[in-house]
């Protein structure tokens, strides 16, 4: 079963040893984790990035306007087309993107009103109700979220007087380091290379 954000953030907690406190005590605020949580999840998804295919309505020419997208804010990258759809086998094209104007390789423009798929790389989804990362994915964005928190808090911790002694905030951030390290080595391992090959312009 996916977990949505609040349990991302309680998974943190739970890493960082800061969930058995009252409100008042806890070390970090819940929009402290979700700012190192996002920024963590936007690292995965250009490693590991959520695929879609999207269906846009042609106007007649090879270009598509991306910012028409429900799907631009979260867009990376567009990875090919297929046009003409429904068909057998399935008529994939390359495509070729310039700030948001995506152009279709193809000789002939499609037909006003026709459909063209998009198979597109996305920012993961990840909020109070939904959530587009599997388990792999969810373990490695706490890791890096936990690591990314401790190494920002010991940071602030520097010039203040700490209960646990002058060593407790490098303590904090060489843990948080440690974390923050695995995590990247992990992210590095993911990397998936894609090669796309040249599809018919006819």
């Amino acid at each position: 079963m996916a977990k949505y954000i609040s349990a991302i953030r309680q998974d943190v907690r739970q890493v960082l040893q800061d969930e058995f406190k009252d409100i008042d005590e806890l070390v970090w605020s819940d929009d402290e984790l979700e700012k190192h949580i996002l920024a963590c999840l936007v690292e995965i998804s250009q490693k590991q990035p959520y695929q879609k295919k999207v269906t846009v309505t042609s106007d007649g020419t090879k270009v598509i306007d991306l910012t028409e997208l429900t799907e631009y804010e979260s867009l990376i990258s567009v990875v090919k087309a297929e046009y003409e759809v429904d068909q057998d086998p399935q008529q994939f094209r390359n495509v070729s993107r310039f700030g948001d104007s995506l152009t279709i390789n193809i000789s002939n423009a499609p037909a006003l009103g026709d459909h063209i798929h998009l198979y597109c790389n996305l920012i993961h989804t990840l909020d109070e109700s939904t959530s587009t990362l599997n388990p792999i994915q969810e373990n490695l964005l706490v890791l890096g979220a936990s690591g990314k928190a401790a190494i920002s808090k010991s940071r602030a911790y520097f010039d203040k007087v700490n209960t646990g002694g002058n060593t407790a905030p490098d303590k904090l951030y060489n843990w948080g380091r440690g974390r923050d390290d695995e995590y990247k080595d992990r992210l590095k391992m993911s990397v998936r290379v894609i090669q796309t090959p040249l599809y018919s312009t006819d």
